[in-house]
């Protein structure tokens, strides 16, 4: 966080709440719930128990860290500002990480998922799908490398793909204006076939998308044909062919204009039986590319299945514990800070083999390990335990740490 300027930037830009004589400010706060969360301890009782925790009163040049009181208090006054604070965070992490390895190509994967709410929350909501009570945020990773873009929480009782477009338009002109080399893709489910969110897309020069459509039965009749041809063959050869590719122009009744659809029919294998009717993929989109590869492109979405899993399980964005919305958005802003932190640190610091690690093998690998700390003075050591299996790849990621000292006052 020092090294690529992102702890300068918070305390330079994260509003304080100018009690001059605090002993912990909003920043300090703040910051405290960056480090427990990268450090997997993600609910706010977790301070108590790290009080006194040499590592975590280091970083923060405190003789004792925030307590749980302390910090549910600072949520509780966080609002709509602090909100729109930590998404200039995130714009100015993006802008850090490109400026180290500037990305080619970044992929928009948007999806929602449900974060559960407990008693009488406000915007909390029966959301059928789930078959549960919650929110149903939107999120927005880089398929490419898991990084969390953008995250807006909602009520309950939205639908996934409404505000689709105005929330992915920021994002669009942020890498229009930052970013023009970078190729965007904006990659979404059927649940995100909005005709507001294809005209998004294609208002910015270069920007592509690959959305699928649900099936209805003029699509189902525009590929009948095919679909006749393909259970033929299948009732002929005795065995499962090869899937069908193909594509043709559409325009569903709210859409201004045709746009392209490609399809795959195909039938599918379950647990070793076949099912007996086809399948049929619908995928709707303004790129050139073969349809083989167009279902291709598409199906890499699955990725972002795992990124929000990680999200939720290992740093804490289910933890909806307040009353308000606002104040849950913004545990939910602090949790996407820790993420992209973590993101950023394990893409650019960790060995080859490492990278694919999820964070809580991480953690247990290079940060719950056993140490002294020793005190000479003025000075403070934290000695690791001569038996540490993993000397050598902390000393790697020390390394590349310090490697990104350039970028600290750059």
């Amino acid at each position: 966080m020092d090294n690529t300027g992102i702890t300068s930037f918070i305390k330079n830009n994260f509003r304080a709440d100018g009690k001059r004589r605090a002993e912990h400010t909003d920043v300090d706060i703040l910051m405290q719930l960056i480090y427990q969360n990268l450090a997997g301890y993600t609910t706010d009782d977790a301070a108590d128990h790290l009080a006194h925790e040499p590592i975590m009163t280091t970083l923060l040049h405190k003789d004792r860290l925030a307590s749980q009181p302390t910090i549910s208090r600072f949520h509780s006054r966080m609002d709509n500002i602090a909100s729109l604070e930590h998404n200039d965070i995130l714009v100015y992490m993006r802008k850090r990480a490109y400026e180290i390895c500037p990305p080619k190509t970044v992929t928009f994967d948007i999806d929602t998922t449900i974060l559960p709410a407990y008693g009488k929350q406000i915007g909390a909501e029966y959301i059928h799908h789930y078959r549960a009570v919650g929110y149903h945020p939107l999120l927005c990773y880089d398929g490419e490398t898991g990084d969390l873009l953008k995250a807006e929480l909602r009520e309950g009782s939205m639908y996934c793909g409404n505000g689709a477009a105005d929330f992915i338009k920021p994002l669009l002109k942020e890498y229009k204006q930052n970013y023009p080399k970078t190729k965007v893709l904006v990659r979404g489910d059927s649940g995100f076939a909005m005709p507001d969110l294809y005209e998004c897309v294609e208002g910015f020069a270069g920007a592509r998308y690959v959305i699928r459509l649900k099936d209805n039965a003029v699509l189902e009749s525009k590929v009948q044909q095919k679909t006749k041809e393909f259970m033929d063959k299948a009732a002929v050869q005795g065995n499962i062919p090869k899937p069908i590719y193909g594509e043709f122009m559409y325009a569903a009744a709210k859409w201004k204009k045709e746009r392209r659809v490609v399809y795959k029919i195909e039938l599918r294998t379950s647990e070793g039986a076949t099912e007996l009717f086809p399948s049929c993929t619908f995928i709707v989109t303004n790129r050139d590319d073969s349809p083989e590869d167009i279902i291709k492109i598409y199906c890499q979405r699955g990725n972002m299945e795992n990124f929000i899993k990680e999200s939720k399980n290992e740093f804490n964005f289910t933890g909806m514990s307040s009353h308000e919305q606002i104040v849950n958005e913004n545990r939910l802003l602090v949790a996407c800070l820790a993420y992209n932190i973590f993101n950023l640190f394990r893409r650019l610091c960790m060995p080859e083999k490492w990278k694919k690690f999820r964070a809580n093998e991480i953690r247990m690998r290079i940060l719950h390990i056993a140490g002294r700390c020793v005190r000479h003075a003025k000075e403070k050591f934290f000695r690791l335990c001569s038996t540490y299996v993993y000397k050598e790849q902390f000393a790697f990621i020390h390394s590349k740490l310090n490697s990104l000292e350039a970028f600290a006052s750059s």
